[in-house]
């Protein structure tokens, strides 16, 4: 798990084919901890590596094209909903927050790579988990998680064409930081597109 760690830092600190490279061999050795780190010996450690485990296969996701780049983020929908199946919000609220921020991230990109109903279903599901995290990491106890994940949440409601969701989400943003000049710019273009 922690060489796994250590590749995907590596990767995130490199570029084209290398960065790729390092992504692979993360996977690969996320996929030989859970050979030993299973739900039923470690659960909290299987929870772990396979949070981990989508990460990486969301970050070879965006290093990839075509038909493999949608491959792999199915592969992170299933790790992450995976990791939750452990990381509940009962018993472990911040990784479980995390987890739903990560599971809607990929489902969202995943929506970006498909097409007619299934776009529609994919980013039905991202705002569903944005929206479970933002239960636990709120404005007053993680404020820049939670600014993240508004932000994650409002691009999303942009892709579903919800704009006066989307709007509402900028505007919340905009409360928590009103000086910044591309939060209003925002606010003001959603506004017109009522």
């Amino acid at each position: 798990n922690n060489l796994g760690v250590a590749l995907r830092d590596l990767a995130v600190r490199s570029e084209g084919p290398q960065a790729a490279a390092y992504l692979e061999q993360a996977v690969a050795a996320y996929l030989s901890a859970l050979q030993v780190r299973t739900r039923e010996q470690l659960p909290q450690d299987w929870a772990g590596t396979q949070n981990n485990l989508g990460s990486a296969l969301g970050y070879l996701a965006e290093r990839s094209e075509g038909p493999q780049t949608a491959a792999y983020l199915e592969q992170a929908v299933v790790a992450f909903r995976s990791a939750l199946q452990v990381r509940t919000r009962e018993q472990l609220p911040q990784a479980w927050a995390t987890t739903q921020n990560n599971l809607g991230i990929a489902l969202g990109n995943l929506a970006e790579r498909s097409e007619g109903p299934q776009t529609a279903a994919y980013l039905e599901q991202a705002v569903a988990a944005f929206r479970s995290a933002l239960q636990v990491l709120t404005e007053a106890n993680v404020p820049s998680k939670w600014r993240q994940t508004m932000e994650n949440l409002a691009r999303t409601y942009e892709l579903e064409r919800d704009w006066s969701s989307a709007r509402q989400s900028y505007e919340q943003l905009l409360r928590h930081d009103p000086g910044n000049i591309e939060l209003q710019a925002k606010v003001k273009e959603l506004t017109e597109k009522r």
